[in-house]
């Protein structure tokens, strides 16, 4: 029984690991910048990183269809950088 709870609550880490990679790839593919660059600076602003707004905007849309989710324009103020997307998407998709 211990083992199962243990499972549940490896499961979301897991899924937001997924989604990372996901998004990474997503972003990768758009900007042309590496893979192993983004999730080296996920925590930096899109600004520090080489990702422009134009961009940006690209990303949010790719992620909405790769995801089937639809992202407020007032919840993308709050997100700085890829980390932050990452919550978002994954919040989203719980829904």
């Amino acid at each position: 029984m211990a083992k199962e709870k243990t499972a549940k609550k490896q499961a979301p880490a897991e899924n937001e690991t997924n989604e990372k990679v996901e998004i990474i790839k997503i972003i990768s593919k758009l900007t042309k910048i590496p893979e192993d660059n983004i999730n080296k600076n996920s925590n930096m602003h899109f600004s520090e990183t080489g990702i422009d707004s134009f961009a940006l905007v690209e990303i949010i849309f790719e992620i909405e269809n790769r995801f089937d989710i639809s992202i407020p324009q007032d919840s993308l103020v709050s997100v700085k950088n890829v980390d932050g997307l990452v919550k978002l998407a994954g919040k989203l998709r719980k829904k």
